[in-house]
């Protein structure tokens, strides 16, 4: 509060004058201690505080005033309530309401939901210095890091944050990832059909989180799987699905209604977590990083040691180990289950599979072997049935939320720091003014498009083939 602030509002206010007469009379009488002193000094403060958050609170621009709010917004729950179960469907309706762009109140918290992609691109690409933040989880485990480790739980504006992305973005470059690991994951590929390929009923599903852990653990460790029945397979599988089962409400229900934090000794959300991460993940991951950095190879973890360890080969992990849980958990069920929503759509399209297979084919009379991956130009309709794939049925339907880092003005409208921004990619998808006819299976439109994944996810709303992958600073790593 400035000199001139204070001198208005003390001016302005005969309570604070009162308040201020009132102590001097105390202190002053021989009979006052202390105690009482502190204890009007303490009414006063609190009485200024509130004064002046009252008087802030007037000079504050109306939030949203430009953009809709649905009805039914409640004390404490927000919309919570009249989201019900399904909410794609209500999103769905919203925004034929309201348009491309409405405010909820998720709990207590101010949400944007926006699914139009070039509002999306403005407000977390253009305005990416004001909205790169993420909302505060409540069940994070830092692993001993100090909250100095991870890319997921860090904000993008913390340095830790930006050198354990340098680093996975240098790991996973498109040519090491060609020189390295190619051969490597060509063979995993070819397991899985040799695994599948039986002629009856199969579930895709884990067989394919075994190939996509696969990767992620041979990237990350050197290391890999040999079945599902592997160990370390049921190990990792296990992390992994005990990880992403504390999203659901009784564990992160705090990050909406905070008074449910209160809650947590009878509840035990804290004490599930550290169980989990102490009993089973570190132990895991642990026992991995010992093997990675005794590997003669190329991983993920010896860069990741080397530079925010100091190299040292005795410990302890703690800074590695949330962002190693990070890339395992962030790699290997999406990967798996978007792969296997590619599958079941195509299943039904007799002849999508056979004009790839003829692609195929064609290619490999040509040169004795299916084709790698920097050979993709030589199957365009494969990588064009791809990317339908992923737009008809994106990974999630709204990946995760931004959150605005500061108060800022976005088209005339005032957002305040701490508003969560979320991307609705289901709608985003279907957007006919970008792809005609968006209820329809057509890879034929992205025919043109030769771009990898990677230059798409990096460039305008206009260039990108689908949003699946986030905006701005929280582009997804792993895609190529």
């Amino acid at each position: 509060m400035s000199q001139l602030s204070v001198t208005s509002f003390y001016n302005n206010s005969k309570i604070v004058q009162r308040l201020i007469l009132w102590i001097r009379e105390n202190a002053i009488n021989s009979k006052s201690t202390a105690i009482t002193s502190g204890a009007a000094l303490a009414v006063t403060l609190l009485v200024l505080t509130k004064l002046w958050r009252r008087r802030s609170d007037k000079d504050t621009p109306t939030p949203f005033i430009g953009i809709p709010t649905p009805k039914g917004c409640r004390p404490i729950v927000g919309h919570l309530l009249t989201i019900g179960p399904d909410r794609i469907q209500k999103f769905h309706e919203w925004h034929k309401e309201f348009g491309p762009i409405f405010h909820i109140k998720l709990g207590v918290n101010n949400t944007l939901v926006v699914a139009d992609p070039y509002i999306t691109h403005d407000l977390l690409v253009t305005n990416g210095k004001h909205t790169s933040n993420r909302p505060a989880g409540i069940f994070m485990h830092d692993f001993g890091s100090g909250g100095l480790g991870g890319i997921a739980s860090l904000q993008s504006n913390d340095d830790m944050w930006r050198t354990v992305r340098r680093i996975i973005d240098n790991s996973l470059d498109p040519h090491k990832i060609r020189n390295e690991f190619s051969p490597v994951l060509h063979k995993e590929a070819e397991e899985y059909v040799d695994l599948v390929a039986t002629g009856e009923n199969i579930d895709p599903l884990p067989h394919l989180l075994r190939v996509s852990l696969n990767f992620t653990l041979i990237i990350t460790f050197g290391v890999r799987t040999t079945s599902i029945d592997d160990p370390v397979y049921k190990k990792a599988i296990y992390c992994i699905t005990k990880n992403m089962s504390f999203s659901d409400f009784k564990h992160v229900g705090g990050m909406f209604i905070p008074t449910l934090k209160l809650f947590d000794p009878i509840l035990g959300v804290r004490k599930d977590v550290n169980d989990h991460m102490e009993k089973h993940c570190i132990p895991f991951y642990l026992e991995q990083v010992e093997k990675a950095l005794s590997n003669d190879g190329y991983n993920l973890t010896k860069v990741l040691n080397d530079e925010l360890n100091e190299g040292k080969k005795t410990g302890p992990y703690h800074i590695l180990l949330p962002t190693i849980n990070d890339v395992v958990v962030a790699g290997t069920d999406t990967t798996a289950v978007t792969i296997t929503w590619a599958f079941l759509q195509i299943s039904t399209m007799p002849e999508v599979q056979k004009k790839i297979q003829g692609e195929i084919d064609i290619f490999v009379k040509k040169n004795g072997r299916v084709p790698y991956f920097w050979e993709r130009g030589e199957t365009p309709y494969m990588i064009a049935v791809q990317r339908e794939c992923f737009r008809m049925r994106p990974t999630t339907e709204f990946g995760i939320s931004h959150a605005a880092s500061q108060d800022f003005e976005w088209n005339g409208n005032y957002i305040p720091e701490g508003t969560w921004i979320m991307p609705n990619n289901m709608e985003a998808h279907l957007n006919p003014a970008k792809y005609p006819e968006p209820e329809k299976f057509i890879p034929e439109r992205f025919l043109e498009n030769y771009e990898t994944m990677t230059a798409s996810a990096n460039g305008g709303a206009k260039e990108r083939d689908q949003f699946n992958f986030g905006w701005g600073r929280y582009v997804d790593t792993k895609i190529k």
